[in-house]
């Protein structure tokens, strides 16, 4: 049976299960908040101006990269086999195309797409940067870097509105071109870094995400920037970072946030910039096991949300979840809840939705706070959400639906029902040993399925399951885990003696 074991079963005990990895305390630049348009108004604008992004053959020379996080994607019109003419008229195809920062063009003009841009005029930018790949793509072809680089204005200001699917096609599929043209990274082409980057964190890629905004940094350091002006870049940076567990990319990660903290609060005023800085800095500093202090940077960093932003709004949320998760780490499952159950209705009235990452990671964590509470029923229903969330997002496949399985087994075993427990296990090590250079939690997986069927009976079986763990533990340097699994060998196959 391809399903996962039922989880309206109900158990009588419950289990300590690991936290899930929560995003970080980091919201990128274009605030979901700000959206001007639906998507349906989004996908009108794009049809009446015959918007499409460059041809299939155009895409990044990483198809590697782009190939492993497909299926996240939503689906663009990237797919289409041919583009659409523009508009045959001479007033499109005859007219001046003004640079897209704002500067003045030949005739003194300046570019309108860049001013709707810039006032929040997304349907209104839309228009006049499809009029100018119109008119581009009519006069110099569809592979002339100035074209490209009309998609890749396109992407940014659909980045903006938070359509991100559709933002990763136009931008990605006009790099390679502007890349190509041996030119210095101009404003379009760094806003297209940032662009992917945002992009690829809303639909929790953190991997892609990071590789785009150090594309970004690197670009923007090469063009002089200060440190200061840099700030927020090295925010996004470090809000990637944290999704793991490596102890050096956490580092780093507080490294970048203290380094920006002293730029952003120079003036002695903290900004709401700041409070983002002090959020994913909580995180960081939780991770490395440093919980008084997630605590403290935590509390500054809502304080500082709430008497700017309201306290419904989605910054606030973010920083919410973050503290239930530093609640989690502390055992006291009951304030976890608290924070949780404050930022769940934020979430579901904002631009995310029922089925976006976040709630899915939401949903999970409510799940464990509700197994460390005792409270069973809640839980399972909490974990079948997040499950039902990652499938409606093709997340099945990503580690943080693993965590979700193996935290539904563990409360199985702990009720007594090893044989679901086993079936649980089984569905989250599939998706670990897929990804074993990333999945920490795959001993522990492998250890808890052995010890499923040492109560099974099992003894052989048991012991290949304590082998694999302790080879992963192995390559993980993780040297407790490493003895701890060798004593369960040993108990369970001690040595014989001659």
């Amino acid at each position: 049976d391809d399903a996962h074991p039922s989880l309206d079963a109900r158990t009588g005990a419950h289990a300590h299960t690991a936290e899930a990895e929560p995003q970080s305390g980091h919201q990128d630049g274009h605030s979901l908040d700000s959206n001007t348009s639906s998507a349906s108004q989004t996908a009108e604008t794009l049809q009446n101006n015959a918007i499409e992004p460059m041809e299939s053959a155009n895409q990044p020379a990483d198809q590697s990269a782009e190939t492993a996080h497909e299926s996240t994607r939503e689906p663009s019109a990237a797919a289409h086999e041919s583009i659409p003419q523009p508009p045959a008229t001479s007033d499109v195809t005859n007219a001046t195309i003004p640079p897209a920062d704002g500067t003045a063009a030949p005739d003194g003009s300046t570019d309108p797409g860049a001013a709707c841009l810039r006032a929040g005029d997304y349907n209104g930018a839309l228009e006049h940067f499809g009029a100018q790949l119109a008119a581009l793509r009519e006069t110099l072809g569809d592979s002339h870097p100035d074209t490209a680089r009309a998609c890749l204005r396109i992407g940014t200001t659909l980045g903006c509105m938070g359509e991100h699917g559709q933002a990763i096609a136009y931008c990605e599929s006009a790099l390679p071109v502007v890349e190509a043209d041996g030119n210095e990274p101009d404003a379009a082409l760094l806003d297209a870094y940032a662009t992917l980057g945002a992009a690829y964190e809303q639909q929790g890629d953190y991997d892609v995400a990071l590789g785009y905004y150090l594309r970004c940094r690197a670009a923007r350091a090469t063009a002089g920037l200060q440190a200061g002006d840099l700030a927020a870049l090295d925010l996004s940076i470090a809000a990637c970072l944290v999704e793991g567990r490596d102890p050096a990319k956490l580092a780093q990660a507080a490294e970048l946030c203290e380094s920006a903290l002293t730029s952003l609060t120079a003036g002695g005023e903290e900004s709401v910039e700041a409070a983002r800085a002090y959020g994913v800095l909580a995180v960081a500093r939780r991770k490395l096991g440093d919980l008084d202090a997630a605590l403290e940077l935590h509390e500054k960093s809502i304080s500082i949300f709430v008497a700017a932003l309201g306290e419904d709004h989605v910054d606030c949320a973010i920083v919410y979840e973050a503290l239930g998760s530093t609640y989690l780490a502390l055992s006291t499952p009951d304030r976890a809840l608290l924070c949780f159950q404050k930022a769940l209705p934020i979430f579901q009235q904002s631009a995310y939705g029922e089925h976006h990452v976040r709630l899915a990671m939401l949903f999970h964590s409510m799940g464990v706070a509700c197994s460390q509470a005792g409270q069973i029923d809640e839980a399972l229903a909490f974990f079948q959400r997040s499950l039902d969330a990652a499938g409606a997002l093709h997340r099945d496949d990503h580690l943080s639906t693993a965590d979700t399985y193996c935290a539904v087994g563990a409360m199985y075993a702990a009720a007594g029902d090893p044989a679901t427990a086993l079936q649980c296990y089984e569905r989250g090590l599939a998706i670990q040993a897929a990804k074993s250079d990333q999945a920490v939690g795959l001993p522990s997986t492998c250890c808890a399925m052995a010890a499923a069927h040492e109560a099974l009976g099992d003894l052989a079986q048991a012991q290949a399951l304590y082998q694999q763990a302790l080879a992963a533990a192995v390559a993980q340097a993780d040297e407790s885990t490493v003895e701890t699994i060798r004593a369960h060998l040993v108990r369970i196959a001690p040595p014989s003696v001659s």
